[in-house]
């Protein structure tokens, strides 16, 4: 049978001979909205073992605070929302994990020439933002990824989105002159544009 745990304090609770300071389960224990400060424990789960918990505050206990064995640990569910950029914008990602606080590595590729770049994205209470600049036109892979923590299992998701190119401003100055003088034409382009402007 599932054992509830619900509005308790535990402190300076010790386990001697293994994890679990303050509450050692199968994972059929769960706790909410307790409290469990300057617990130890000589293994792992230095507050609860193999215990689920929602609404609780962990404070002063031995590290890791909290353990699952593998068996135990729970699936992450991951969201990306991602819009398509004009060249010279900011890509904005806003990644969603629900409920967590952790970090994420992220990992960018695409067919504009560019090497595969590696990001972190820090996600605090279930959601993380990133920020891409410098990118150029082109179609682009972004792929997310949490690594497996002593509480969750490892979590992937990918998605897609596009630069596109812009249509420069071209400014061309040049003033009069005598005939004879040679003529000097100044041409500025829009920031960012590269290449050659044929003027006749």
């Amino acid at each position: 049978e599932e054992c509830e745990i619900s509005d308790t304090i535990f402190t300076e609770c010790t386990a001697e001979y293994g994890g679990g300071g303050a509450v050692y389960a199968n994972g059929k224990a769960n706790a909410t909205g307790s409290i469990f400060t300057n617990n130890f424990a000589d293994g792992f789960g230095g507050a609860i073992y193999n215990c689920m918990h929602s609404d609780c505050v962990f404070e002063s206990n031995t590290e890791p605070e909290i353990y699952f064995d593998e068996e135990f640990r729970q699936n992450l569910t991951m969201t990306i929302d991602v819009s398509d950029a004009s060249f010279g914008e900011d890509i904005i990602v806003l990644v969603h994990v629900p409920s967590v606080s952790l970090n994420a590595t992220a990992v960018i590729s695409g067919t504009a020439d560019i090497s595969d770049a590696l990001m972190v994205v820090e996600i605090v209470n279930g959601t993380g933002i990133l920020n891409i600049s410098g990118l150029n036109a082109g179609a682009y892979v972004l792929t997310v990824t949490v690594n497996s923590t002593m509480e969750y299992n490892s979590c992937s998701n990918s998605t897609m989105f596009s630069v596109m190119k812009v249509q420069p401003v071209i400014e061309i100055i040049a003033n009069d002159i005598y005939y004879g003088d040679d003529a000097t034409i100044l041409v500025n382009l829009s920031d960012g544009a590269t290449g050659m402007v044929e003027l006749y």
